[in-house]
């Protein structure tokens, strides 16, 4: 089976126990692909993190990489101009990028959420569709959990997560 693992940063130490459920779905056979929302500045990682060396992908690496890391300064720009306009200029954005006839997302809310990052969404599920992924995990019930959801219906498979202590005390927007 391949699974896509949704989390907030990788590799973090704080973290080992996602780190120990990657591993293990490898132990059992399974191709595990790594995305991570955000990148991790710590410079001391685990040793198995080496395994994942070209298996883990980064939200903003889509974009720079699909020469859309502009949007960003796009949206700057709109911004100061007017806010009214800004959210017309995310949602024109938001139908060249996440190509779909399967989802109603609604930008502006995830916008505030994810920031310019919600762009590559439409880029991963394309990379999740050509990889054939059986299923989207999420490490956690938050941003993690949002952004396999949006993948699920981008890519058309389904998705699970799983939450943790602070997950379950937090307010997020789990819905489209």
């Amino acid at each position: 089976m391949k699974i896509a693992y949704i989390v907030h940063k990788f590799p973090r130490l704080h973290n080992t126990f996602i780190l120990n459920e990657i591993v293990q779905l490898k132990e059992k056979g399974h191709e595990v692909y790594v995305f991570s929302i955000n990148k991790s500045q710590e410079r001391v990682i685990n040793r198995e993190v080496l395994s994942l060396k070209g298996k883990t992908f980064y939200f903003e690496d889509f974009l720079i990489e699909h020469s859309q890391y502009l949007i960003r300064h796009l949206f700057r720009v709109v911004k100061k101009l007017n806010t009214t306009h800004s959210s017309f200029v995310r949602r024109l954005i938001a139908k060249v990028l996440i190509k779909s006839n399967r989802t109603d997302i609604d930008v502006a809310k995830y916008y505030k959420e994810f920031g310019w990052k919600i762009y590559a969404l439409g880029l991963i599920a394309k990379k999740l569709q050509l990889d054939k992924v059986d299923i989207v995990h999420a490490g956690f019930a938050n941003k993690p959990a949002t952004a396999a959801m949006i993948l699920s219906e981008l890519a058309g498979v389904p998705f699970s997560f799983e939450a943790h202590a602070y997950d379950l005390f937090v307010d997020f927007n789990f819905s489209k």
